[in-house]
């Protein structure tokens, strides 16, 4: 990163951890955000990923159950301490775009 870059942007689901290394990373922050999707719509994209890197439905709807289920659970209880929650309604329905683009789905 350059010396005099006045905006880094970051991407993350433990960013806001209070614990361990990740509660360092936190400090390190001027703010962070958590962008917040309703579940059928969560589930729906991260099937959708793995789908799109290979897995089949089954394979992927397995993948979600077993781990990244354990990861929303993980991060969920960390939307309180976020400096601004981002509703799905404020969020681009990729699903849309998809359809237009060709490309898949993002999480």
């Amino acid at each position: 990163m350059a010396p005099d870059a006045r905006l880094v942007v970051t991407e993350g689901n433990y960013l806001l951890l209070g614990t361990g290394a990740w509660e360092r990373v936190g400090a390190q922050l001027d703010e962070v955000w958590f962008c917040e999707l309703d579940e059928e719509e969560r589930l729906r994209r991260l099937i959708a990923r793995h789908e799109e890197f290979g897995k089949s439905h089954e394979e992927a709807v397995a993948w979600v159950e077993r781990s990244d289920q354990r990861n929303a659970a993980l991060i969920a209880p960390t939307r309180e301490r976020a400096d601004l929650v981002v509703p799905a309604s404020a969020l681009p329905d990729v699903s849309r775009q998809s359809e237009r683009t060709g490309r898949g789905t993002a999480p």
